[in-house]
């Protein structure tokens, strides 16, 4: 008859154990939540190579090493335009909080690049979340070039949807402190517009726009369309004027199968290939600057 009891009594406690173990795997589920849209992967542009537009003389090359934070440690950009050489490499540090780092750099330009300069410099940044939305200032994030100044302040801001997909993205002072770009995403976080105005002394010195057409999620083509406005009051409009300022060309886009597109031609030529690199868990700034610069390979065009 004990024993009886001392079985019933030890089945009890293992039932109860049992329980409690259920009710607290239950409780970690409901507590247990996805990373915020600041906080989950995103791919990071690897590479960059051919040229921005198909009537530039000039080959691009780009490419970035990214540590585990997502922070880009090294980068290596150069342009060439037949003889003309100008290039920038750059190994940085970043401060323990994330909010800033210094580069060592090497800056080329001229002739085949015998012109050259090298030295540190340091950028700083400012982030701001709210909700489904995010701006982040950067202050000399330009890297100062031969005869010029890169203490330059580029604001961003992004709007998120509630899956994490990008809805806005505006861009203020990359190219020069007057530079406005915007793009639109659809429903499903696909790039379908970009517009970019550079501002001139009275009027816009340029008018950018891509119009991106998709085969489901798919990135299949692009119109883009290069407006230079005359600033001249006594100008006329013609049609012949509209003409000659300006230029219309399309894109068709080559995609792996992520749907990242990996290259893009131009009348049947390749103009450009790109590669990329997924970054598991990149921390929010890092994820937003990637995101900033180069969330779609369209950018770069």
């Amino acid at each position: 008859m004990k024993r009886t009891v001392h079985i019933l009594v030890l089945a009890s406690l293992v039932v109860g154990m049992l329980a409690v173990c259920t009710a607290c795997s239950a409780k970690r589920d409901e507590t247990d939540e996805e990373p915020s849209i600041f906080e989950r992967g995103t791919w990071a542009l690897s590479s960059f190579k051919g040229r921005q537009a198909p009537y530039h003389y000039g080959f691009c090359n780009y490419r970035y090493e990214y540590n585990e934070r997502g922070q880009i440690v090294e980068s290596r950009e150069s342009t060439n335009a037949v003889n003309i050489v100008s290039g920038q490499t750059l190994y940085c540090t970043w401060s323990d909080d994330g909010l800033s780092y210094e580069c060592s750099y090497t800056l080329t330009m001229g002739n085949f690049g015998e012109n050259s300069d090298s030295g540190t410099h340091e950028a700083t940044f400012q982030p701001e979340y709210d909700g489904l939305s995010a701006t982040y200032t950067a202050r000399g994030e330009q890297i100062p070039r031969i005869w010029e100044s890169g203490d330059r302040t580029v604001r961003y801001a992004l709007e998120y949807r509630d899956d994490g997909t990008i809805r806005r993205k505006e861009v203020e002072g990359r190219d020069f402190a007057d530079t406005l770009e915007v793009y639109d995403y659809d429903e499903r976080g696909n790039l379908v517009h970009y517009e970019r105005t550079k501002s001139g002394e009275d009027a816009p010195s340029e008018i950018r726009t891509y119009d991106i057409a998709y085969e489901g999620d798919v990135p299949k083509s692009v119109t883009v369309t290069k407006t230079f406005p005359s600033d001249d009051e006594d100008a006329t409009d013609t049609e012949e004027d509209a003409a000659a300022t300006t230029h219309t060309y399309e894109l068709m886009l080559n995609t792996d199968t992520e749907g990242n597109v990996v290259s893009a031609e131009c009348d049947g030529r390749k103009m450009a290939s790109m590669s990329w690199a997924y970054l598991e868990s990149p921390d929010p700034l890092s994820r937003l600057r990637i995101q900033a610069n180069a969330a779609s390979a369209l950018e770069l065009l």
